[in-house]
């Protein structure tokens, strides 16, 4: 089957990110992985292992690798066409072997650039950051940083860079001034700035004063017309969006103050829309668990009604021209019965719902994605001197946006990587 057009589209997406090659910073840190650990106190062997040893001879890390999970997780991201991935987990341990065989042309992993999670003493409680921390106290690693009035910004920041960070994610439970100091810092030391779309108690517009590069989740821009604003992020799903219009004069000063800034907005809209994705139906119970202090009586309306804000908002963006990156917070899975990774649900419902043409929803997977990551000198667009990250595609795209799932091959780093069991 001949490929409609011969068209050539470089899907460098973006999911949620340790820089080029050419750009990675000298770590004085040793990387092992894929060995077996015998434990000398008589525990079992434990096979494909993986540690992290600093200069100091700190070990930080030792565990067992799913390896075959990840294989498949990570080849089923490339052969859907993502070359480039921004983890905002914080978990960098568990990433660094993949992180290592991403960089690598002829291994079918995307790249993987990840990131140092920031928040304040009660984010550390959370259970995802009690596990991320892999044995060590939560909030004191170069992965997972806890920040206080207190805290040596610039040794923290340090730390991070000292593991190949390409940016900070900052999530949660940090005041505007703290906000301002960590932003700064980490630009003085070379790191990408992302953060959640509300910190808590920092609103959305004081991120944005603070430098913020990147915000995720067009969803919690709500909380920029709560007066006060609430203190825990543990609201951060209970946003009323029947009280709080989407184009009230807060929202609107927002999107003009993003836009002035020259912000991009990450918008994620999938993992809050769709029923599909693994974490809409339990936003979706939060939000009719909020139902009754929105002061309205039909609790089934509550999500659509969420869904909708969250569409117009990112519409209201987007015609404003604010830069909108595609980010999914939902990779999807094979091992879970998906066909393709779903950011090509999101680009599809930018397209669909968010008033996008296809071409600028595949700009928003490729040029903008590589420049939320930092990497758009040698990524993202197709130029010479770039790196050759492309997709072939059988039909063309930009007529119809369905078109990024029907994949004849992968080139990363200039390898092709032809979809199994497809002939044209």
């Amino acid at each position: 089957m001949k490929i409609a057009n011969n068209i050539l589209f470089l899907l460098l997406l973006f999911y949620f990110l340790f820089r080029n090659c050419l750009l990675r910073k000298v770590v004085q840190s040793t990387l092992l992985f894929n060995f077996t650990l015998i434990d000398g106190n008589g525990g079992n062997p434990r096979p494909n292992c993986g540690l992290i040893i600093n200069d100091k001879g700190k070990i930080y890390n030792t565990r067992p690798q799913n390896a075959t999970h990840m294989d498949i997780l990570l080849s089923f991201a490339l052969y859907g066409g993502i070359t480039s991935i921004r983890d905002m987990g914080g978990d960098v341990p568990f990433l660094l072997p993949y992180v290592s065989l991403g960089f690598l042309p002829k291994i079918p992993y995307p790249r993987i650039y990840y990131s140092c999670l920031i928040g304040g003493p009660d984010f550390m409680l959370d259970p995802r950051v009690q596990q991320a921390a892999h044995g060590t106290v939560p909030g004191t690693t170069g992965w997972l940083r806890s920040i206080t009035n207190t805290t040596d910004i610039p040794a923290a920041i340090k730390s991070a860079v000292d593991i190949g960070v390409t940016g900070i994610k900052i999530y949660a439970d940090l005041d505007k001034n703290l906000t301002v100091a960590i932003t700064k810092e980490a630009k003085k030391q070379g790191l990408r700035i992302w953060a959640h779309s509300a910190i808590f108690p920092t609103k959305p517009s004081e991120e944005v004063a603070a430098g913020i590069e990147v915000l995720s989740h067009t969803a919690y821009f709500v909380f920029e017309s709560y007066d006060p604003m609430p203190q825990s992020y543990k609201v951060r799903f209970n946003g009323d969006y029947v009280n709080h219009s989407y184009n009230s004069q807060n929202i609107t000063n927002l999107l003009q103050m993003i836009k002035q800034a020259d912000v991009i907005l990450d918008a994620t809209v999938y993992v809050f829309t769709e029923p599909d994705s693994i974490r809409t139906n339990s936003y979706f119970s939060m939000f009719r668990s909020s139902a009754s202090t929105a002061s309205h009586n039909n609790d089934l309306d509550f999500p659509r009604i969420g869904q909708q804000w969250i569409f117009n908002v990112t519409r209201n963006a987007h015609e404003l021209g604010i830069r909108i990156c595609a980010g999914t917070d939902d990779l999807g899975s094979s091992e879970l019965g998906d066909k393709f990774p779903n950011i090509h649900k999101e680009i599809e419902l930018f397209v669909h719902e968010c008033g996008f043409s296809p071409l600028e929803a595949i700009t928003s997977v490729t040029k903008t994605a590589s420049q939320a990551i930092g990497i758009d000198k040698y990524y993202g667009t197709i130029e010479p001197g770039k790196v050759a990250d492309l997709v072939i595609l059988y039909d063309d795209p930009s007529i119809n946006i369905t078109n990024t799932r029907k994949i004849y091959s992968v080139i990363k780093q200039g390898i092709f990587y032809t979809i199994p069991n497809q002939t044209l």
